[in-house]
């Protein structure tokens, strides 16, 4: 049987071959992100992009209608939607949804790790706007949003490279499942880094990507500590492919250092659970 160290060099001369692909901001995808970065939010394109695309109008619907939203009157068009929870609310939920298409593999086997890292990307992009939030770091609730969104988009990179390489005839290629969680582990944010830059995407994002697992870190990047305790927040939830539930949340220098208190780390877990609902939209 095959090496870790041996699938790890065979996963990257994969990488550098560059023949796996993840387009994840194309088409509307692309247009929301330009939006949402640009902080400029028209109501009418919004409403356009939408409604647009029948699917994707659907799924926004659905998420609208959820009880994460708290509404008490079903809405029935994206207008509506707008109204109800705010056109970067619906933005933010559209972006969301356009990109579970890229959250697939061939081999079944890897179906619930996909599936894993997708809900623990929608639970932090929605954590970690509603912490900065209610921290009152609203200057960076935004980009917490997509720095929720992409932190652990390196896990996403590395289990399609798996995937495609059990798929192709060019190796001998069948690791186990703790060998497959390690590799995504031991792997992602470098190259979840690598593939960020590849899409000329703000250095600030490409920061957190890299170094949120890092044992030392900065601790006046607000952005930075804010994504770290989210990640750990859904990992002791079990939502993700990392679960820690003996995780405790006060006691992380994340949670210290942003002066995070017991009632509102209750309150996170709370909206972390209920956040699920979007991720099943």
């Amino acid at each position: 049987m095959a090496t870790q160290m041996s699938i790890g060099e065979i996963v990257r001369k994969e990488i550098a071959a560059n023949r796996t692909h993840l387009p994840l901001f194309e088409g509307t995808g692309a247009r929301l992100q330009e939006i949402l970065s640009s902080q400029s939010f028209d109501v009418d394109e919004v409403d356009d992009i939408v409604s647009g695309d029948l699917t994707l109008t659907s799924a926004v619907l659905r998420a609208s209608n959820s009880s994460f939203f708290g509404g008490l009157e079903k809405v029935e068009s994206v207008r509506d939607a707008i109204m109800r929870i705010g056109v970067k609310k619906v933005a933010q939920l559209a972006l969301l949804i356009s990109q579970k298409q890229h959250f697939r593999v061939k081999t079944p086997e890897y179906a619930p790790y996909v599936e894993a890292i997708w809900r623990h990307s929608v639970a932090a992009a929605m954590g970690a706007q509603w912490l900065a939030e209610k921290l009152r770091l609203a200057d960076i609730a935004s980009k917490a949003f997509l720095c929720g969104l992409l932190h652990d988009v390196g896990q996403l990179f590395v289990l399609r490279v798996v995937d495609d390489l059990r798929q192709s005839k060019r190796h001998r290629f069948d690791p186990s499942e703790s060998l497959v969680l390690e590799v995504l582990s031991a792997m992602h944010t470098e190259c979840g880094e690598e593939l960020m830059r590849s899409w000329n995407i703000p250095e600030l994002y490409c920061d957190v990507v890299r170094h949120h697992h890092d044992r030392d870190f900065d601790e006046r990047d607000e952005l930075l500590v804010l994504v770290r305790l989210i990640d750990q927040a859904c990992n002791k939830l079990g939502i993700g492919p990392h679960p820690d539930p003996d995780r405790v949340l006060s006691h992380t220098p994340e949670a210290q250092v942003l002066r995070v208190s017991d009632v509102v780390l209750a309150e996170l877990e709370i909206l972390l659970e209920d956040a699920l609902q979007i991720a099943e939209a």
